[in-house]
């Protein structure tokens, strides 16, 4: 049609491989998934330490609200269907935060 100024290519991949030579994309690909390998230690190392973390939050708030505080707002947030740490977390700084207000 008229309207259609399509232009249409055809690509020699004889040419373009000899073009590309040695160092192929293709080539840095397939290395870096074998790289993926020495990631999952790290990303291991890292979920380890959030743990940790979770772990020593814990113990902070166990010892600034009381041991039965943190088992009770985990209880809520099951409740609520909702259990990830980030969520217990805030029910907790938010219980120390009513906590340390002055009573009327």
């Amino acid at each position: 049609m008229a309207f259609d100024r399509t232009k249409w290519y055809s690509i020699d991949l004889e040419k373009l491989d000899s073009l590309i030579g040695p160092g192929d994309p293709m080539d840095e690909m397939t290395e870096s998934k074998q790289t993926d390998e020495t990631v999952k230690p790290a990303a291991s190392l890292k979920r380890q330490n959030t743990q940790q973390n979770a772990v020593s939050e814990r113990e902070a708030f166990e010892q600034s609200l009381g041991i039965e505080k943190v088992p009770e707002a985990i209880e809520l947030a099951r409740s609520k269907g909702i259990t990830t740490w980030a969520y217990i977390r805030a029910i907790l700084r938010n219980w120390k935060k009513d906590s340390h207000k002055p009573k009327k």
